[in-house]
C-alpha cells in the first residue's frame, strides 16, 4: 500500500471506529454497532477489543 493510500485508509477506521462509539453511547441496546465494532477491531488486529464487543451482553 502507498503511503498516501494506507494514511487515507487509517483516517478511514478512525473514523468509523469514532462512529461506531456514538451509535453505542446513542443506543447501547443496539447490536449492529456492536457487531461492526468487533468486526474493526479484528480489522486492526484487537482481539481482545473484538471479544469485548462480540460477547453477548
Amino acid at each position: 500500500m502507498a503511503p498516501t493510500t494506507q494514511a487515507a485508509s487509517q483516517t478511514w477506521v478512525g473514523e468509523a471506529g469514532l462512529l461506531l462509539k456514538r451509535a453505542i453511547a446513542a443506543d447501547s441496546r443496539q447490536p449492529d454497532a456492536y457487531y461492526q465494532m468487533g468486526i474493526l477491531d479484528q480489522q486492526q488486529l484487537q482481539w481482545q477489543a473484538s471479544v469485548a464487543m462480540l460477547s453477548p451482553r
